[in-house]
């Protein structure tokens, strides 16, 4: 960080731009999509549970309890979009919809490129698990700009697993009803990764 002097006795806190997010576009879409083609071969040496160390690591405090034996990965520079995408691969089963969910809360990451999420969503296979996120971001997140331009980037998709995907429930924080007539608030539930 710089800091700007203003007046003898005020000093104002300037952060360094990310090189990434403030080149022209041309430049970061090739550093984005670069990172994504690097970050999803490197997934496919990588077991589940070494992603979800990371996921942890990155901000996934909410599913933490499920996984106590995994010790958070700080190390990991993999994308962040691609660690959401992957997460969400593997067969229909308990172990795969605890990943998914965990999965959807990286994805939700508003600092995610949503041409990256549609990049790694359709190299790991996993673009309609995205779609079906998305499409529940896109009615009950306080966010739904940032879900539509997700399903906007992603390619056509079939129709998605829902029978075995997550619903609502699984992907915010609910209070309690607090008083008589009141509905509980819904938090969605994301990271907040800053690379």
């Amino acid at each position: 960080m710089a800091l700007k002097h203003k007046s003898p006795t005020a000093f104002v806190v300037r952060s360094r731009p990310d090189p990434s997010r403030t080149a022209p576009p041309d430049k970061r879409e090739v550093h984005g999509s670069a990172a994504v083609s690097v970050g999803c071969r490197e997934v496919a040496s990588r077991s589940r549970r070494e992603l979800l160390a990371i996921a942890v690591a990155r901000g996934c405090w909410h599913y933490a309890t499920m996984w106590p034996d995994i010790a958070p990965d700080e190390r990991s520079t993999l994308a962040h979009e691609v660690l959401g995408c992957a997460l969400l691969r593997g067969p229909t089963d308990v172990d795969t919809f605890q990943s998914i969910r965990c999965g959807a809360m990286v994805l939700s990451d508003l600092n995610n490129s949503p041409e990256s999420i549609a990049m790694a969503a359709d190299e790991l296979g996993v673009a309609r698990r995205v779609a079906h996120i998305a499409r529940l971001g896109r009615i009950h997140d306080e966010r739904p700009d940032f879900w539509r331009c997700i399903l906007d980037t992603l390619p056509a998709t079939a129709p998605s697993e829902q029978e075995f995907l997550p619903g609502l429930s699984r992907l915010v924080l609910e209070t309690l009803v607090l008083g008589r007539g009141r509905p509980p608030e819904r938090t969605w539930l994301r990271t907040d990764y800053r690379r």
